[in-house]
């Protein structure tokens, strides 16, 4: 340092040579001319949020922006599974369910706006379905389950139109759907028994909920009455 000034000098190898290499000195100085260094220790920053670094949130809010799209979602509806099951997933991609944030928003006094489950972010409806590690640890066994790749979400909207990006048949396409619906609907009820009953949740009473839940309602009502537990269990089956 030398009046508040960093200070250093080229350790060459050997001197540039040729005016290709001095042209190309002369732009690494003039790239080097904005950056101020300092005495303190070098961070990683995302310049999408400085503050707060990289989020998922961050990312989703600039591919919107970039692409300049508009939420014309309509959600498909599903008759394998109960219409409050259908209702709630439309009621969850619309951010109108009681999450913290929500709660907040109303005016109603909550003891912390925290999600109650990962104890890290904010509560609100896609946190809890989407980014929550939970909820990400669920829909990678239930992607897992129905033996497809691997997928990362953005929002609520990826989640209810998945089944519409893999290569299954009609009826297969419709059972998956039936299940992502039925595991939005099981997130909530487990946050519900935790919030307000105290009850500890865990990764595997949440899918064994979601595999059965989803076996009762595509076997009775897409009235497949050739599927059992055993073929529903490792997806290994005819619809």
């Amino acid at each position: 340092m030398y009046d508040d000034e960093v200070c250093g000098q080229w350790g060459w190898s050997r001197q540039p040579a040729g005016l290709d290499e001095m042209d190309e000195f002369k732009c690494l100085l003039l790239a080097c001319q904005p950056v101020i260094l300092s005495e303190g220790s070098d961070r990683l920053m995302w310049s999408l949020d400085k503050e707060n670094g990289f989020s998922v949130r961050s990312m989703k809010s600039e591919i919107e922006d970039l692409g300049n799209t508009s939420d014309n979602f309509v959600l498909e509806w599903n008759n394998w599974v109960p219409k409050k099951v259908v209702i709630h997933a439309w009621r969850v991609k619309m951010e109108r369910i009681s999450v913290m944030v929500e709660l907040v928003k109303r005016g109603i006094i909550v003891s912390s706006a925290i999600c109650p489950i990962c104890e890290e972010y904010l509560e609100s409806a896609e946190h809890l379905v989407v980014s929550c590690q939970f909820a990400q640890s669920v829909w990678c066994i239930i992607s897992s389950w129905f033996k497809i790749s691997p997928f990362f979400a953005f929002s609520i909207k990826d989640l209810l139109e998945l089944h519409r990006f893999y290569q299954l048949s009609k009826r297969k396409a419709k059972a998956f759907h039936a299940v992502c619906m039925t595991t939005v609907w099981c997130l909530w009820r487990v946050r519900n028994a935790l919030v307000h009953q105290g009850k500890p949740i865990t990764i595997g009473s949440v899918v064994g909920e979601i595999k059965a839940l989803s076996f009762l309602w595509v076997k009775n009502r897409g009235k497949n009455a050739g599927l059992t537990w055993e073929k529903w269990r490792s997806f290994n089956f005819m619809l």
